[in-house]
């Protein structure tokens, strides 16, 4: 569960949105709308612990280390020639396998699960630059599954995706929100799917 109390962002003297109070529960899709510049990124950073808000809180239930609670799959798609799919998503398991980053058995079960929650368990050797968009987007869901996190965070996940690909991302969303019980929370710009999937939405 994720609950912003008295949330004030904003980066520098520039203020973005204040006074946000919002719970978001577990098995839940939640989406946060607003115009571009509207502070939807930097709430999603700031929930993430990347970046420290203006006044208020973020509260995340939960033990154990921010990035054993809560992942984040950013904008940014990922070009790296060389890199292979499976790699990509190992890298999610950081937070557990220390400093030397050596794999177990255990590490490797969870990169399986998250590949084949995204239906891409067959794309396992391919490289990250011979993927489509829609493919890579799910390539960075799997990295955020592997990670284990109860809370997930996406920014604007359907950016530059066609509209079957982006209703496909939003799906696979809600099932990995009331079938794995996470909670997630996405920016979007896509309102019609925000209207008609997410359990809640934050107007910034």
């Amino acid at each position: 569960m994720v609950t912003l109390r008295d949330l004030t962002i904003g980066y520098g003297s520039r203020m973005l949105a204040s006074n946000l109070n919002a719970t978001f529960t577990k098995g839940t899709l939640n989406a946060i709308v607003g115009r571009n510049g509207s502070g939807k990124s930097t709430l999603l950073r700031v929930t993430a612990g990347l970046a420290k808000p203006l006044a208020g809180e973020v509260l995340i239930a939960g033990d154990g280390s921010l990035e054993r609670r809560v992942s984040l799959v950013s904008t940014e798609r990922v070009r790296a020639l060389n890199l292979r799919v499976r790699d990509l998503v190992s890298l999610g398991r950081a937070p557990y396998t220390g400093w030397a980053g050596r794999l177990t058995e255990q590490d490797h079960d969870s990169i399986d699960t998250a590949l084949k929650l995204v239906g891409m368990s067959s794309f396992t050797d391919k490289y990250i630059d011979t993927l489509s968009d829609g493919e890579a987007q799910r390539v960075m869901i799997a990295r955020a599954l592997a990670q284990d996190t109860p809370v997930m965070l996406l920014d604007e996940p359907t950016a530059f995706l066609d509209y079957h690909s982006r209703r496909e991302i939003v799906e696979l969303l809600v099932n990995l929100a009331q079938e794995q019980g996470k909670t997630i929370i996405f920016s979007s710009h896509e309102l019609d799917l925000v209207e008609e999937f997410a359990d809640k939405v934050i107007k910034l």
